[in-house]
């Protein structure tokens, strides 16, 4: 709770109210389990309020506001669904959500918020256990084969690929998804330059990559959703409800008929389970007065509750996945397996006060003895191998063993590793090491479940030529460290991409006055050559530091800079991401100061930033084609502050037409 990243809000909690939590005790296994373990409730008005200063001025007055948010408050934490027969800012927390006394306050902190659906993809110990459960290889293989289809597509248009990247989160440091969106609306051509077409050669790499090496696998018309519980016991054991609003204060959406429902991480033949979804609430029901849009709302009644089959999940801000039967018929035929017990984390208690040595000394058992990756890792191992496969003893062993795992930090209790069963000496193909080009058949063999089968199906063409490209790149930056795409007088742009780009240097030329000389004056310039040439220097420094192939010499090229992905296979693969996020930390940081350079004007007035238009608008002319290192990112730098500026301009104009008028 101490480390969770919170945003504090500004509307006090007028009305607090502890309410008890429903509670029942199995009768076949004597376990008490809790339906409402984690989850309280909150007033719509309070909802309203607690959020309103996230959202824009537009959603607030289309009183739209989500239905459930993860909090941290005083010593609690959990999850507020809203109870519409609450009023005022009111707010009723349970028993299983207070940790520990906390300093008194009347300010919810807030964690996360639910007001849209999370996409669903499948992963390998998910697939692991749909095949294990009766899914044949065939469902799997054609999803895989329609993610291909569409990553390949995905950049086939200016708008595909402005949506491909944003929902990738690549190119962010740039703005790419944003200029490209810029750049659709003018009804500009996809570019067919070089630097462009193996940037985006590189996205799409980046994607396949996750389909590769972690079956990352999108579902169309499936969804992550928080769970909540029916506080007004409306539903039936087995139920569940399903409203999915998709746009913030757009149509909804029912989910009906029998769904299929799971919770990473997923280890035991039961943690798949399904469930009847009610579909449109009766009139008049609690659910036609509050849906409870955008979560997945878990009966109270029953013997268990359905949450704790799924991984032993809870309340307090776990997202289960939603499959619809109806949507997608392949899952629909699988065999229903008891869950795993999941019994309740003891706690480890001291017959004395808490101290931070204990504190202190509890950290260090936990770096020493989580072993939760080399159980699960173990697990999918395991599984391949084995005849029986997900069902095989040690399995089961390890689904029990996991399961202490992920209750460590909540018990205290670790899982040795001499209680872990040894893997076998040979190997699945799929966990070979990426930088593997050659699989030693005593080492590995090729599996023949699903996951070996769609890991051998997806190629990745980019990390073929990435070797001979990071060579290029070297020689391309060290050529003439003091080299600029503004020397010479001449611009080098070929009568296509002219074309291409016809629309955007009209667009351009119509915010600027007539009979403008677009070359600026040699001092400008001058400025505008100081600027690359830091740029440069950065960005170089950034290719060398964190690029993963060994030898030297080897540097990242300036497309994975810009896309923001490392193409090169690591044995190591947490090792790249490492480096991506310092990458894309760096870029950010210089771009948005070079961004800031080409922006700074010397006044106020709208001559001030048609000087400034002109200037970066010649630097994306000169930087269009060029050969100089860093010069096409640069080029996309000033393209983008084109737009910024000419939004500016706009505004000026629209202002001092406002003020003529008055």
């Amino acid at each position: 709770m101490a480390f969770t990243t919170t945003d504090p809000t500004t509307t006090d909690v007028e009305n607090l109210h502890t309410i008890d939590d429903i509670k029942r005790v199995d009768g076949d296994t004597g376990i008490e389990w809790n339906f409402t373990d984690g989850v309280g409730t909150m007033s719509p008005e309070f909802a309203r309020r607690v959020t309103a200063g996230r959202r824009s001025t537009a959603t607030l007055y289309r009183d739209v506001y989500p239905r459930a948010i993860q909090i941290r408050f005083e010593g609690s934490k959990g999850v507020l669904s809203v109870d519409y027969t609450l009023t005022g800012h009111t707010v009723c927390l349970r028993p299983s959500m207070v940790k520990f006394t906390g300093t008194p306050s009347t300010r919810i902190e807030i964690a996360q918020v639910f007001n849209k659906p999370g996409n669903f993809y499948l992963n390998r110990p998910l697939i692991m256990i749909l095949e294990g459960l009766g899914v044949p290889y065939q469902v799997f293989k054609k999803y895989q084969e329609n993610a291909i289809e569409k990553i390949d597509l995905a950049t086939s248009s200016v708008d595909s690929a402005a949506l491909f990247l944003n929902d990738l989160g690549l190119g962010t440091a740039y703005r790419v998804s944003g200029t490209l969106i810029r750049l659709h609306r003018l009804g500009v051509p996809l570019p067919r330059d070089s630097f462009y077409s193996r940037a985006m050669l590189y996205a799409r790499n980046d994607a396949l990559r996750d389909i590769k090496h972690k079956s990352r696998i999108p579902i169309p018309d499936t969804y992550n959703l928080v769970g909540v519980a029916d506080v007004h016991g409306f539903l039936k054991e087995g139920e569940v409800s399903v409203c999915l609003e998709l746009v913030p204060g757009g149509p909804r959406r029912y989910l009906s008929g029998y769904v299929l429902i799971s919770r990473s991480p997923c280890i035991h033949p039961g943690d798949v389970q399904i469930a009847k979804a009610i579909g449109h609430p009766r009139t008049g029901s609690c659910f036609a007065k509050e849906p409870l849009a955008n979560t997945l709302v878990f009966s109270t009644k029953g013997q268990r509750p359905l949450c704790s089959y799924l991984g032993g999940g809870d309340l307090d801000g776990d997202e289960y996945a939603v499959i619809s039967l109806d949507q997608h018929p392949g899952f629909r035929h699988i065999r229903r397996e008891s869950p795993g017990r999941y019994d309740p984390a003891v706690l480890k208690r001291l017959p004395r006060e808490c101290t931070q040595d204990d504190i202190a000394q509890f950290v260090v058992d936990f770096i020493n003895t989580d072993n939760l990756g080399v159980l699960s890792i173990t697990w999918r191992i395991l599984a391949d191998a084995r005849e029986d496969g997900i069902f095989d003893k040690d399995c089961m062993l390890l689904a029990d063993l996991h399961s202490r795992a992920v209750d460590f930090p909540k018990s205290g209790t670790a899982v040795a590793i001499r209680e872990i069963p040894r893997r076998p000496s040979l190997l699945p193909d799929w966990h070979a090491p990426e930088t593997m080009s050659y699989l030693d058949p005593d080492v590995y063999y090729a599996s023949q479940r699903a996951i070996g089968k769609l890991f051998r199906a997806v190629d990745l063409p980019a990390v073929k030529i990435e070797s001979s490209a990071a060579r290029q790149e070297r020689r391309r930056a060290e050529a003439d460290e003091t080299a600029d795409p503004f020397e010479d007088e001449d611009e080098v742009v070929t009568e296509a991409l002219s074309t291409a780009f016809s629309r955007f240097t009209s667009y351009v030329s119509q915010h600027l006055p007539i009979n403008t000389p677009l070359t600026p004056t040699p001092d400008r310039i001058d400025s505008l050559r100081s600027t690359f040439l830091y740029y440069r220097s950065q960005l170089q420094n950034t290719c060398s530091l964190h690029s993963i192939l060994p030898g030297r010499g080897a540097m990242l090229t300036e497309e994975e800079v810009f896309i923001g992905t490392i193409v090169a296979n690591a044995s190591q693969p947490a090792k790249r991401l490492d480096h991506i996020s310092k990458v894309r930390e760096e870029t950010t940081l210089l771009v948005n100061h070079v961004r800031e350079e080409l922006m700074s004007v010397d006044g106020e007035s709208v001559r001030d930033l048609e000087h400034r238009l002109r200037l970066s608008y010649w630097a994306w002319r000169r930087c269009l084609q060029s050969d100089v290192f860093g010069a096409n990112s640069f080029g996309w730098i000033a393209m983008e502050v084109c737009f910024r500026l000419i939004d500016e301009i706009d505004e000026t104009m629209e202002q001092m037409f406002e003020g003529l008028q008055i």
